[in-house]
């Protein structure tokens, strides 16, 4: 889905649902190869399930150990002139994504059939902003008068606004 529809807070809600013992996050924008490899290495006992946030914006070779965890294999490898490395993985991953048809053309589509059960997460209807809108004014003790207004300057928008981190500014602080 496209910024803003709700990926990530779907992905921190299984998180905190299923524990940090059970769940590993990465930030694909910040995780090199050589990181995850020895973060995964030193960990006496693995997560099950590994959830990466923005996997399509960054390059290619910083990936290339998914692949190994995320099919059959479940492994980590490695090898170099001063290291062998070779662990056992079996996680199930989860990423999000928001350039979907960028992130098929990964690695020649061999990282996505890594990722075969995709969710669509499409932008937020008007009854979704409302209801976060409500909660951020209630927040600030603010005026829910504002909400319908801040709506219909989204909708007057060209592309139409709904992304609910721009609605809040201009709800709470005004365009």
């Amino acid at each position: 889905g496209i910024p803003a529809s709700g990926k990530s807070a779907m992905c921190r809600a299984l998180v905190e649902s299923l524990g940090y013992d059970v769940c590993l996050q990465y930030d694909a924008t910040a995780t090199t190869q050589a990181g995850a490899i020895e973060d995964l290495r030193q960990r006496a006992v693995l997560p099950r399930i590994l959830v990466i946030e923005e996997i399509e914006k960054t390059d290619e070779n910083s990936l290339r150990w998914l692949l190994g965890v995320l099919d059959d294999r479940a492994e980590i490898r490695k090898v170099t002139f001063r290291q062998d490395i070779k662990k056992e993985c079996h996680m199930m991953g989860i990423a999000t994504v928001n350039d979907y048809p960028l992130f098929l053309k990964m690695m020649d589509g061999a990282l996505a059939s890594r990722f075969c059960n995709p969710i669509y997460c499409p932008p937020p209807d008007n009854a979704i902003l409302t209801r976060i809108l409500e909660r951020e004014v209630d927040a600030v003790k603010g005026n829910r008068d504002w909400i319908k207004p801040t709506l219909d300057w989204a909708e007057s928008q060209s592309p139409k606004v709904h992304d609910p981190r721009r609605l809040k500014s201009v709800c709470l602080c005004g365009e």
